[in-house]
């Protein structure tokens, strides 16, 4: 059964690690979300190609800001 402790100590063990660890798996933003790939991406280009998606949706233009 899931606690309140113990889901701390989960998240403790899963996200207290070090950089190295995730600079070893994630691209270079270290973002540790899906990506959006096409053909030949690799990783880096396929989590760019998301961030153009979002923006695109968001219909954010040059000179607007995301908070």
């Amino acid at each position: 059964q899931q606690t309140f402790r113990r889901s701390r100590k989960v998240g403790r063990v899963h996200y207290d690690l070090s950089n190295d660890f995730f600079e070893a798996m994630l691209d270079p933003n270290m973002q540790y979300s899906c990506a959006l790939f096409a053909e030949g991406d690799d990783l880096a280009a396929a989590q760019l190609r998301k961030l153009d998606w979002i923006c695109e949706r968001l219909r954010l233009r040059p000179g607007l800001r995301l908070l």
